[in-house]
């Protein structure tokens, strides 16, 4: 007998590459038989659908660790750093770092 009456399966690679990987994997129960082409023409269609919706996860989390990173880099900065917006006249400088 199968786990759970799963009898056949179908894989999508949504994501692959050398330091991420990304897969998707459908299971089909026994009550709806084997998987067949019409499955795989509508797996076909969702495919572009699923990759960008990784894609675009992927892009968040690394927007995310880049400004972590930058953060970090800043406040080890062991000079005090002032930011300037445009056509600003004055401006509050950052803290000095502490040790």
């Amino acid at each position: 007998m199968a786990v759970a009456d799963i009898i056949d399966g179908i894989s999508l690679h949504l994501m692959p590459g050398p330091d991420r990987y990304a897969e998707v994997t459908l299971g089909r129960h026994k009550g709806f038989g084997l998987i067949g082409d019409r499955e795989v023409r509508l797996l076909r269609l969702l495919a572009p659908h699923l990759r960008r919706a990784v894609i675009i996860s992927d892009l968040i989390d690394m927007k995310s660790i880049e400004a972590e990173m930058l953060s970090h880099t800043l406040d080890r900065c062991p000079l005090e750093l002032s930011c300037y917006p445009k056509r600003a006249r004055s401006c509050m400088p950052t803290a000095p770092p502490t040790a």
